[in-house]
């Protein structure tokens, strides 16, 4: 694959396996939660529809920074 004409690489190989993603952290859980709770934002609903999880603890790692950084643009704006 290549973005911006230089070629996409992987820091590291990882062969066949693909390994599964990390899950989502305790502290990015609870700083979900608290940004949501103080958004009035339905978090349910987000994760249904945006991520087809029910648990914010199914998020992965990388899918819990995007649902924070989401939360965030939307108390800024």
């Amino acid at each position: 694959a290549h973005r911006n004409g230089q070629a996409v690489t992987s820091p590291r190989p990882t062969g066949n396996r693909t390994r599964p993603p990390r899950p989502a952290t305790p502290n990015q859980v609870r700083a979900i939660q608290t940004i949501a709770r103080r958004l009035g934002a339905d978090l349910d609903s987000v994760l249904r529809e945006e991520f087809g999880v029910g648990r914010l603890e199914d998020l992965s790692m990388s899918e819990a920074s995007r649902v924070i950084d989401d939360l965030k643009a939307t108390s800024e704006g």
